[in-house]
């Protein structure tokens, strides 16, 4: 259940110790937007070096290029050939599950997990057979950037409402995690911060950034809080009393807020609360 991932550009390679060290749960090595394509040649074997990166708490990911393309496949004929596993591979440009078939086919026995990029209208129309396709192990990652020049709408929250609620219901469908986009000001910590609390409010299990002063902002968004904590043991307890539905401090309890306790402590757990 990762709360965060960063972005770290391939022709970068020092700086994914520092993004190890910012506290990132994600760190990927960026082969695609961030590197010209005069440029995916040189970019390959210090993404592949940059995978040997001891990455304590984080897991290494990296971003290849599109699988529908001549770099996609020359990325992943790479990584095979150098024996590079990342803990995830972050297939951009995902129009459907072929993509993500082809991605495995490439990679053969050695295919990581997979976290699929929609950022197109097509995905979007696909995005439950795409999750389908990449459960149980991947996820799924909206692009905002990307969706918004395709839809011709604003990167604003509100124009974008229901790719991100299409996204959420086809991850919860399939039983997997959405990440969200990166908010894109760098500069703008509280925005981000803001941003991020309210893509947790809508089902969101971490997001995006593309800079470390993100983090602090994403992780306090999708960090329960000791109050959460306390609130869901309270429930699990209670409910193990009961033979159906109950009340705690006057509001109703079922099936639906259990799995939500169950959730909070499982997310809880993992990040040693």
């Amino acid at each position: 259940m990762p709360r965060s991932l960063l972005f770290v550009p391939a022709l970068r390679p020092e700086r994914v110790a520092k993004a190890v060290a910012a506290g990132a749960d994600i760190v990927c090595i960026d082969l695609e937007d961030s590197v010209a394509p005069d440029r995916k040649a040189e970019a390959r074997p210090l993404a592949i070096e940059a995978l040997r990166t001891p990455a304590g708490a984080a897991a290494l990911a990296v971003r290849i290029n599109p699988i529908q393309g001549a770099d996609g496949p020359l990325d992943i004929a790479a990584l095979v050939k150098a024996g590079a596993r990342p803990a995830y591979v972050l297939v951009p440009k995902v129009d459907g599950a072929p993509d993500i078939a082809k991605v495995r086919q490439a990679f053969g026995a050695s295919a990581p997990p997979i976290i699929a990029l929609i950022e197109t209208a097509v995905a979007v129309e696909h995005a439950s057979e795409i999750a389908r396709a990449v459960a149980p192990e991947g996820m799924l990652f909206f692009g905002a950037m990307d969706m918004s020049a395709e839809l011709g709408s604003t990167l604003d929250w509100e124009p974008l409402i229901f790719v991100r609620g299409r996204l959420v219901q086809a991850a919860a469908t399939a039983g997997i995690d959405v990440l969200d986009t990166p908010y894109p000001d760098i500069a703008d910590e509280a925005g981000g911060a803001a941003e991020a609390r309210r893509a947790r409010q809508f089902g969101f299990a971490g997001k995006a950034a593309i800079h470390p002063r993100h983090l602090a902002g994403i992780h306090a968004a999708f960090t329960p809080t000791a109050a959460e904590i306390a609130w869901a043991k309270r429930v699990i307890e209670e409910m193990a009393k009961s033979t159906g539905v109950l009340q705690i401090d006057g509001k109703m309890i079922d099936r639906p807020v259990v799995r939500t306790a169950e959730r909070t402590l499982a997310i809880a757990k993992k990040l040693g609360l």
